[in-house]
């Protein structure tokens, strides 16, 4: 009964140690994710803030409207891509694409080639056209890294910003280090 009772508390601790590994992991992808827009956001704000005055200065409007909604549109377009890269700074940081489900990846290669066949076909703004290219280049990358990135990805704790050392001890090293101990 007592043996009973041990290997249920064994369970109970195991869960809750994956509950805080996921949380961890969790944790650290979204200060990845944090970090990924800052760049982005400090790389792409002044070409799209340099755009908007260009286009006010060089070209002409039909008026303050028209500028207005123009400059919405590139904004609109930018966060756009700004969305999409976020996850190629996540996939480089982890040095694996695991997390990606295959399906997503073949859905998005065949709206991305439906998006490239529209914008050959239908008449659209050069802007538009090349978001629609965008697309295509960042799903390229997607496919590079799933091809480069085959092996499994490390834990959070390797990936922590706040952690002082990096180890390559696998969870299972760790894990008998631990029975070690409580023998």
């Amino acid at each position: 009964d007592s043996n009973k009772r041990k290997d249920k508390a064994d369970d109970d601790k195991s869960k809750d140690t994956s509950k805080v590994a996921r949380v961890d992991e969790q944790e650290v992808s979204r200060q990845i994710d944090v970090i990924a827009s800052k760049y982005l956001l400090w790389s792409l704000g002044p070409p799209i803030i340099g755009y908007a005055v260009y286009s006010l200065v060089y070209e002409k409007h039909k008026g303050w409207y028209s500028w207005a909604l123009l400059s919405g549109v590139n904004v609109v377009y930018a966060v756009g891509f700004m969305m999409m890269t976020p996850q190629l700074f996540l996939n480089y940081k982890y040095k694996s694409v695991e997390h990606l489900p295959w399906r997503a990846l073949v859905y998005r290669a065949l709206n991305t080639f439906i998006d490239d066949l529209f914008a050959f076909v239908i008449h659209m703004p050069g802007l538009h056209r090349m978001s629609v290219f965008r697309d295509d280049i960042v799903f390229f990358i997607y496919l590079y890294q799933r091809w480069i990135y085959r092996k499994r990805r490390p834990s959070a704790e390797h990936l922590d910003p706040a952690s002082k050392t990096t180890t390559s001890t696998s969870s299972g090293a760790k894990a008998a280090k631990a029975d070690k101990k409580a023998k």
